[in-house]
């Protein structure tokens, strides 16, 4: 009987270290860091963080709870917050200076991606999915920020 409290202690601990995995993992924020300041081309960097939010999305669509999933999305958020907010202003204006045959193209890219549907269906249900949770929406809106694409 002396040894539950050490081994609930125990375990508890071992709960406490373990990696993080998904979106959440140290190879995603490093990723992302190097989207936002690797020299490559502003149309990699768009796609490869729309690949990294629809997996955000796809783990936080698959969590019951809402405010489990608003949590997940607020976690993502802290941890890469100033990569995020880097990618948003290089997107800005990439796409304030682009053509109107680069736009065309760029799109007609986006689309042929596989998941460019389940990314929209994803935002669109956890925008739904959050209405009740207002700080968990924005912050959702604050991830895809540097995804929205103004045509």
């Amino acid at each position: 009987m002396k040894r539950l409290p050490f081994l609930l202690f125990l375990f508890s601990l071992m709960a406490c270290n373990l990696p993080k995995i998904g979106s959440m993992s140290p190879e995603v924020r490093t990723e992302l860091d190097d989207l936002a300041d690797q020299p490559i081309d502003m149309d990699e960097k768009y796609l490869g963080l729309a690949r990294i939010v629809t997996g955000l999305l796809d783990e936080a669509a698959a969590m019951p709870q809402n405010a489990a999933a608003g949590a997940h999305l607020a976690e993502f958020f802290a941890d890469n917050e100033g990569a995020l907010q880097r990618l948003t202003i290089q997107l800005d204006n990439w796409e304030k200076n682009m053509t109107p045959e680069e736009r065309m193209f760029f799109l007609m890219k986006l689309q042929a991606q596989p998941y460019t549907p389940r990314l929209n269906t994803l935002h669109n249900g956890m925008k739904n999915r959050l209405a009740d949770q207002p700080e968990a929406a924005n912050q959702l809106e604050l991830i895809m920020r540097p995804l929205q694409f103004h045509r």
